[in-house]
């Protein structure tokens, strides 16, 4: 028997807002790490890090939490083959962040070609 929607609403909002969040902190993260050198390295002398560092956290704990809430959402769906996606989660999540990274050089290097 599959579940209702009333069962499966709470982990739909979760993902919803941890989604819309790990947006947010996706944004920020981006930004600061495109800001002038200058901007990050004084930012990396204040306790913690500097605001790259926080939305860098941010945005792998939001990860995190939205992984746990897909496999919240799977579960409520009924026995499924829980290894296999988590698996599938985490590429999907690792490759979302090396995409994120390569863009980030990417644009580095972009800004760094119009400032000569």
């Amino acid at each position: 028997m599959s579940p209702s929607l009333a069962d499966l609403l709470p982990s739909l909002l979760a993902i919803f807002g941890l989604a819309l969040l790990m947006v947010l902190a996706m944004v920020q993260w981006t930004a600061a790490m495109l800001a002038a050198p200058r901007e990050r390295e004084k930012g990396a002398l204040q306790p913690g890090g500097g605001p790259a560092a926080g939305w860098g956290v941010l945005y792998l704990l939001t990860w995190i939490a939205l992984i746990g809430a897909f496999v919240w959402f799977l579960r409520l769906l009924g026995p499924r083959e829980t290894s296999r996606d988590l698996l599938l989660l985490l590429a999907m999540a690792a490759g979302w962040l090396a995409f994120n990274r390569l863009f980030i050089a990417l644009c580095r290097r972009l800004m760094r070609g119009q400032l000569r």
